[in-house]
């Protein structure tokens, strides 16, 4: 009886020891279970940095932004458009890896948009919380199922964006060329 009161205090204090010292991302990652967790983290945490984007602009096309870790977004609960597409692109595949989760670039006439794709039954679905004005309200949240990241583009993102009526590019991945891919890609 001793011996099993002993192993089931070394078993806790083993568990409130690694509770003590792990990050607090982690922690909460851990309690994830599918999407709608990280969904519904992003709608209730993450605000838009304007004032990171504007410096950003101020640079682009010659350098581009680094992104957040995962990590950093949510101690600050805040970034851009990049920030939350990493930060659920590397939630989701943690949670679930059939997720597949990737980075999706968008790119029309003066702007630039990232999301995160993945999968639920070989259906694409969309997870975009990277927006932070007003004007751009209606686009936030998790979209899908589709069939194609076409269907997506011309049926979904155009119709409900604000400003932009075509895209010049939408893909999987960063930007093939450029500085977003140099030093974004570990995403």
């Amino acid at each position: 009886m001793k011996k099993k009161i002993l192993i089931t205090a070394a078993i806790l204090v083993l568990i409130f020891a690694s509770l003590a010292f792990a990050e607090p991302y982690d922690e909460w990652l851990s309690t994830c279970k599918e999407y709608k967790d990280v969904a519904i983290w992003l709608e209730k945490n993450f605000k838009y940095d304007f004032k990171r984007l504007d410096e950003a602009s101020k640079t682009w096309p010659r350098e581009a932004q680094k992104v957040y870790p995962p990590k950093e977004t949510f101690k600050l609960k805040s970034g851009v458009c990049q920030d939350s597409s990493v930060f659920g692109k590397y939630s989701l595949n943690k949670i679930n890896p059939d997720y597949k989760a990737e980075i999706i670039f968008l790119m029309g006439p003066g702007f630039v948009h990232y999301v995160t794709g993945f999968y639920i039954d070989g259906q694409l679905w969309i997870m975009d919380y990277g927006y932070g004005s007003e004007k751009f309200k209606n686009m936030i949240g998790t979209y899908g199922p589709f069939k194609s990241l076409d269907q997506y583009a011309k049926d979904h993102y155009l119709e409900k964006h604000p400003i932009l009526r075509f895209l010049d590019v939408y893909q999987f991945g960063w930007p093939k060329t450029g500085k977003a891919n140099e030093i974004n890609s570990q995403w």
